[in-house]
């Protein structure tokens, strides 16, 4: 009967929000399989950021035919090099000029996550965070095909959730802020040499390729409200302020 209702309670919540609706599964499926029902810090979090998440969820059109709006691409990558972490991203809207930037992180940062001799994991993973964060306005409503070239990301992204502590809160908070936009997000691998932010994950809007093309590119200083205490305290700010209903 517990998986049952674990099982229902995962499909409820994806289909009324995507990827997101799958962030509580680890966390269902421990308590499913186990005698202790005390839920740490982290775990009320992520059932608030559940409950959150269906509180806000709106009705889904399904237009059989009319003709669908050409997604949005989006381009990330994160490259890893001598202890300095660099993102990169591109963007394709429609019309619009292509847009994109860089994003170097600050060491303070990367001190907060689990020690690891690589950090493209949890780098190519925050990318899915950074991106709308500063471009929720361009993709808010959109329907969007995300090309990014580690599959550890990719999964994570995909599953809205990782057995790295670190890069679990990325995502979660990643596909919180997507649905609090209503952007529906198709994640893709794409072989590194294929990845047009290359680049600029590399070397910034100083990379030569990326200067030939006809894009917007800016760098990006790291946001303060997205160091790790801050937006967890925003997050918490947030979701005492929703309207429980229980």
């Amino acid at each position: 009967m517990a998986l049952a209702m674990r099982g229902d309670l995962q499909w409820f919540f994806s289909m009324c929000s995507g990827y997101a609706g799958k962030l509580a599964g680890p966390l269902l499926t421990e308590k499913q399989r186990g005698d202790d029902p005390s839920l740490s810090g982290e775990a009320q979090r992520t059932l608030r950021v559940l409950l959150s998440i269906l509180l806000n969820a709106s009705p889904r059109d399904v237009h059989i035919l009319a003709q669908p709006a050409k997604p949005v691409l989006v381009y990330s990558d994160a490259s890893f090099e001598a202890n300095t972490l660099r993102l990169g991203w591109v963007i394709f809207a429609g019309d619009q000029q292509p847009f994109g930037g860089s994003c170097l992180i600050p060491e303070e940062e990367i001190a907060k996550w689990k020690a690891r001799r690589q950090q493209i994991f949890p780098g190519e993973s925050l990318c899915g965070l950074i991106i709308p964060f500063f471009h929720i306005e361009q993709l808010a409503q959109c329907d969007v095909v995300w090309f990014v070239d580690n599959c550890a990301a990719v999964a994570a992204l995909v599953k809205c959730s990782s057995t790295e502590a670190d890069v679990h809160t990325i995502v979660q908070h990643s596909h919180w802020l997507l649905h609090r936009a209503g952007v529906r997000v198709w994640y893709e691998w794409i072989d590194s040499k294929s990845n047009l932010s290359d680049g600029l994950s590399r070397l910034g809007i100083q990379d030569p390729w990326t200067a030939k093309q006809n894009w917007v590119v800016f760098d990006y200083p790291f946001p303060d409200s997205l160091r790790v205490n801050s937006f967890l305290d925003a997050l918490e700010a947030s979701l005492e302020s929703e309207q429980w209903v229980y």
